[in-house]
């Protein structure tokens, strides 16, 4: 499997929630990522996204954090930080969210050495496809943040 996992999160279906899928699709049309780079469009996957994080050295999470501050703002975390601060978990009680995910995957010993996660305050997560005019201002930012991201993290085994 490849080294560094790039995972666009989230539902299209939903306006603003869907940056994350955006971003990935995104730099996919861009290129320029190292072959050792994987470019995911995880959307609401949860365990469905088990393969691309189990063994790997660095993952990049993009998606929608909800978080006091303006829409359209970029914010960097590592995951140990999310605990409580915002990160969406399941969408509902019957799934299971990328958190959790994580969770299995450190409980049997088979989690990702790093995880960070490049998170876009929302603007409109009502009904309707496609991003808001801010949020889509917001994804080349959020495409150089993660391509900033891989460069570090394969200059440095992951680390």
């Amino acid at each position: 499997m490849e080294k560094t996992v790039v995972i666009g999160l989230g539902n299209i279906l939903f306006g603003d929630e869907g940056f994350g899928v955006s971003v990935v699709r995104h730099m996919k049309e861009t290129g320029g990522l190292p072959p050792e780079v994987a470019l995911v469009d995880g959307g609401t996957g949860g365990l469905a996204l088990r393969p691309w994080l189990e063994g790997v050295s660095l993952v990049i999470l993009v998606d929608t954090i909800a978080l006091e501050d303006q829409p359209g703002t970029l914010h960097r975390f590592l995951v140990e930080d999310l605990r409580g601060a915002g990160f969406p978990r399941a969408l509902s009680p019957h799934q299971i969210g990328i958190l959790e995910v994580l969770d299995l995957l450190k409980f049997i010993g088979t989690a990702p050495e790093r995880v960070v996660v490049i998170g876009a305050v929302p603007e409109d997560v009502g009904t309707g496809i496609g991003l808001s005019p801010r949020l889509s201002t917001c994804v080349p930012r959020a495409a150089a943040m993660v391509e900033a991201e891989c460069a570090n993290g394969i200059g440095n085994g992951g680390a």
